[in-house]
């Protein structure tokens, strides 16, 4: 069985609470890549030469988004601008891999305290461990498969198992510095305005949980004069005011329309999204704020390039 890869690409399944909508919120998908990514640099700490290390060598992106079930897929970036030309990054990335493969066995099996055998420095260790724990623990208690698909079938899927914060200690002699919690929630929604140019975001008005009820779901749009079929749906929530207004809010691209009904708010969201589509999709992502970068990484996982 072939070992997870991320020359080609390493998928992560998400199960439970957080896969089950078949959609997975962005600022997870965020904290889950940042999280990876801080792993993958530390194994390169650890692996490569001092004086050939480059963090910019080890950059990974999102390559990938299974439909069907929530599995983001990330490989190491093959931009000329990533890639610095300290020491040969192929055989650099290809050691990094054995050693991420080496410490998905141990989170597979939930034996972490066998990390203090497979890295007796304790250096390393303290390089390693408090990355590997973020990682885990940026999933709270989601089941989580990493591996590859054949076809549209999962397979070589190595589980993570929670780490305990016992074993923690044991390994790098500190409590880890801060603990998940799994965030408890108001029954609220609320509508949020970024600011284009500067990226900062405001609260613009909250919803009872009876207000927030409603959801607008688009698999397909006119883009470009042609019809676009979604990679797969997406849903964005609608919102009935005090004044029985019909509100839809995507704060990821920036668009929030009100209407008197439900038919002319989808129409002017739809159009909106069209606006948007055609204003950064194909536009090179050094042309654009980082605002709008993020805007356009959100549509390019609905919309096949």
């Amino acid at each position: 069985m072939a070992k997870p890869d991320l020359i080609k690409g390493i998928y992560i399944k998400l199960d439970g609470e957080l896969g089950q909508y078949k959609s997975i919120p962005i600022d997870k998908l965020v904290e889950i890549a940042q999280s990876f990514q801080q792993l993958i640099i530390a194994l390169a700490k650890i692996k490569i030469k001092h004086e050939e290390f480059d963090a910019d060598n080890f950059t990974i992106e999102l390559c990938d988004l299974k439909k069907g079930s929530i599995a983001p897929a990330f490989k190491f970036s093959e931009r000329p601008a990533t890639l610095s030309i300290i020491g040969n990054h192929q055989e650099q990335r290809s050691a990094v891999n054995s050693e991420l493969n080496k410490i998905l066995n141990v989170a597979n099996k939930g034996d972490y305290g066998k990390l203090k055998v497979i890295y007796a420095n304790p250096e390393i260790r303290n390089e390693l461990v408090p990355a590997l724990y973020e990682f885990v623990e940026v999933f709270e208690d989601t089941p989580v498969k990493i591996g590859s698909f054949s076809g549209k079938k999962f397979v070589s899927g190595k589980k993570i198992s929670k780490f305990k914060d016992e074993v923690y200690s044991r390994l790098v002699g500190a409590k880890p510095k801060s603990r998940r919690k799994k965030a408890v929630y108001d029954e609220v929604a609320g509508v949020v305005q970024i600011n284009r140019s500067t990226g900062k975001t405001k609260v613009k008005k909250y919803f009872a949980k009876e207000q927030s009820s409603l959801s607008y779901t688009v698999n397909k749009l006119v883009l470009n004069g042609l019809l676009t079929k979604f990679n797969f749906p997406l849903t964005v929530p609608v919102f009935i005011d005090e004044e029985k207004k019909y509100l839809i809010d995507c704060a990821p691209l920036n668009i929030y329309v009100v209407a008197d009904d439900m038919e002319s708010a989808q129409k002017e969201f739809n159009a909106d999204f069209e606006h948007v589509h055609a204003l950064i999709f194909h536009v090179p992502d050094d042309e654009l704020g980082n605002t709008m970068k993020k805007a356009k990484q959100f549509l390019h996982l609905y919309l096949s390039l």
